[in-house]
């Protein structure tokens, strides 16, 4: 049976103290219950072990205010490709097999289809000048750039007891047709120049943003090749 992500601050998976405000970055401290993991978060679904993200303290799952750090867009640097095509075109059957042997409630069929509305876009590409603070998307036949700046963080908390951080950009200038909110998802809270990311991207607010769980388009750089890329999705 697929499973399903819950949505932004679920408060039946918290106790909190105080809360993060928007586009101020982290500002208090969040307890999450330490639940067994129920949830397929993709935001923790990659295994990383991140001993400065949190810390296990009588069954909470404990982040620290002063782990989560401001990031700016050069982190994201570079260009970069989907890997949706990798999924559609069967290149990923081997990652769906090896999550469904590790887990007793759902197939292959269930992960692939599960990841087919996580990964699903249309922009094959994105690239990414840090420096001058700007983003493009490519599509098939058309390109669209944006400048973006920096808007804080967020954090997600999950009734799994996983816990995220977004870091959010808006739109100052550019191409109309550019989206006006972007959030990365990345597993990282400090500055740190990473080989793949979950981005989210829309003209609503980032309030409203923060509410999709379901669909998070996954990038890798460009010049990986497609095994490159199941070797490390298998191996990571």
């Amino acid at each position: 049976m697929k499973k399903s992500l819950v949505k932004f601050l679920s408060v039946s998976a918290l106790a909190l103290s105080l809360v993060t405000v928007p586009g101020q970055g982290v500002v208090s401290t969040i307890l999450a219950h330490d639940h067994e993991e129920t949830d397929h978060n993709h935001e923790h679904d990659h295994n990383h072990d991140h001993d400065h993200d949190h810390e296990e303290n009588s069954g909470l799952t404990i982040i620290d205010p002063e782990d989560v750090e401001d990031r700016q867009l050069t982190d994201w640097d570079g260009e970069w490709q989907s890997v949706y095509p990798y999924l559609q075109d069967g290149t990923l059957d081997s990652v769906m097999d090896k999550k469904a042997s590790e887990d007793n409630d759902m197939t292959a069929e269930d992960y692939k289809e599960y990841y087919n509305t996580g990964y699903q876009t249309d922009v094959n590409y994105i690239n990414i000048d840090g420096e001058a603070g700007t983003i493009t998307f490519v599509r098939e036949e058309s390109q669209v750039t944006g400048d973006y700046e920096y808007a804080g963080s967020e954090h997600l908390v999950y009734e799994s007891g996983s816990i995220g951080v977004r870091y959010l950009f808006t739109k100052i200038g550019g191409d109309e047709e550019a989206p006006t909110t972007i959030q990365f998802s990345d597993h990282e809270y400090t500055p740190t120049k990473v080989n793949h990311y979950h981005i989210y991207f829309s003209n609503d607010s980032h309030e409203e943003l923060l509410e999709e769980m379901d669909h998070w388009p996954t990038y890798y750089p460009a010049d990986m090749t497609a095994e490159d890329i199941e070797h490390e999705m298998l191996h990571h």
